[in-house]
């Protein structure tokens, strides 16, 4: 997880317009509120932020490139789709198994992926959309 977190820690964050940019804020403050509070309750529950995690800068509504790890099942910011910046990463125990039988369980027919260490996929597509989860 860590090539991940560099990647995230990397983008670049800024006004949509200005060069250089590759993430802009979220859309608006109902938004920004909704994914700050994924991401206090997935830290609640026992969720480490990897890199990330909270608000970037002080104007705007800018939400820092988050990998949280640590996670179970049972967490708000695993069952439901967060539409922000956000991966939530769980060890590959059977990953084919669990990605499969979390995207069946999302609310938002969320999508899941087994990556290993060099971000290759490790299992050919697991189930149709929605709640797809491809290897």
């Amino acid at each position: 997880m860590d090539g991940v977190a560099e990647i995230a820690k990397s983008i670049k964050m800024g006004p949509g317009m200005e060069p250089g940019t590759q993430m802009g804020p979220l859309v608006s403050d109902e938004q920004f509120r909704r994914v700050t509070g994924y991401l206090e309750s997935g830290k609640s529950d026992g969720a480490t932020a990897l890199t990330g995690g909270g608000r970037f800068g002080d104007r705007g509504y800018f939400v820092e490139p988050t990998v949280l790890t640590n996670t179970r099942p049972g967490m708000k910011v695993v069952r439901e789709e967060i539409f922000g910046p956000v991966v939530v990463a769980a060890p590959r125990r059977n990953c084919k198994s669990v990605a499969v039988a979390r995207a069946r369980t999302s609310r938002s027919g969320a999508r899941a992926a087994c990556l290993d260490s060099r971000h290759a996929r490790t299992h050919g597509p697991c189930m149709p959309a929605p709640g797809q989860a491809w290897g």
